[in-house]
């Protein structure tokens, strides 16, 4: 299971995707606070991501390192693993985990599991679990295929069991309250991830009212020419929801202002902001061409070298 845990790292490193399959939140719990979605998928059929890995060079590179996965997992990242879901409470570790669906080879993925000298398998309300020592992460990790196209990797036994019961009851997080505070664009979007405000007491008075935000959410949109980055706010009120708005649109113009940073100017000229007064929630939005992105992303490469 630590192989599906690399598998899911890789993938949300490799950022940019979506939109859990039908059915994913369900696996969900209720009590979530961070939800981050990934579209492997739409990703690696994307002219962006085809470009990134042309100007890096590194065609033969990623063909060969799939080629290594493949033959430990028997999935291609690029072909197989479609979406990868990962939820928790904020400060609580061993809430987290991670859903990975795709066409996943349970035989090759379980045989590696049991390489790990302190493996074992139990049964949990009828699914059957792989158990084993993360060294780490310094602590026992559990990871079952949940269904035929998803399969789990669980920091804690408790976090399993919730999942389970989240599916079983229906009462996961896609059918929770908080299920309205999701990005609206999620299904378009290649990522998307939300961070809702704890309910619950939290140590050192960590979030204290003064954002007032209920959550805060974004999603990363891989078009044919360019990338949109939807970042939204669901404020407390509508006082604290304008207060926000004023907050964007002075980011806006201050970055307009900067003339000697033409990137800046640019991404500052066509970005939007909107109100949706019923829900409090106020956006911004930023539209960059792919290839300012990539050119971007190059040159900070080139200055780590």
């Amino acid at each position: 299971m630590k192989t599906l845990t690399i598998l899911a790292a890789g993938a949300l490193a490799a950022l940019p995707a979506f939109a859990p399959a039908a059915g994913a939140l369900d696996w969900v719990p209720a009590d979530a606070e961070v939800v981050v979605s990934a579209n492997v998928r739409q990703v690696a059929d994307s002219k962006f991501f085809a470009e990134v890995v042309k100007t890096a060079g590194a065609e033969e590179k990623l063909d060969a390192q799939m080629q290594i996965v493949t033959n430990l997992t028997g999935s291609d990242l690029r072909k197989d693993l479609d979406r990868v879901t990962l939820s928790g409470r904020i400060d609580d570790d061993a809430s987290f985990a991670v859903l990975i669906q795709g066409r996943l080879d349970e035989a090759k993925l379980s045989s590696l599991l049991q390489v790990n000298p302190d493996h074992k398998t139990v049964e949990v309300k009828g699914v059957k679990v792989h158990e084993w020592n993360d060294k780490g992460d310094k602590r026992t990790k559990y990871g079952a295929f949940l269904a035929p196209d998803t399969a789990g990797v669980f920091n804690s036994k408790a976090t399993l069991e919730a999942a389970l019961a989240a599916k079983e009851s229906g009462k996961g997080f896609a059918s929770s309250p908080k299920a309205e505070l999701l990005p609206k664009d999620r299904d378009a979007a290649s990522a998307w991830g939300l961070i809702i405000k704890p309910e619950r007491a939290m140590p050192n008075g960590k979030f204290k009212e003064t954002f007032q935000a209920k959550s805060v959410h974004a999603a990363v949109v891989l078009g044919d020419e360019e990338v949109t980055v939807r970042l939204s706010s669901t404020a407390v009120s509508k006082e604290a929801a304008e207060l926000w708005l004023d907050a964007a649109r002075g980011l806006i113009a201050v970055a307009k202002l900067q003339g000697e940073n033409a990137e800046l100017h640019k991404i500052a000229t066509g970005a939007k902001t909107s109100l949706d007064a019923a829900a409090n929630t106020v956006s911004l939005e930023l539209t960059l061409p792919n290839a300012e992105v990539i050119k971007a992303m190059k040159k900070k490469g080139d200055k780590k070298k």
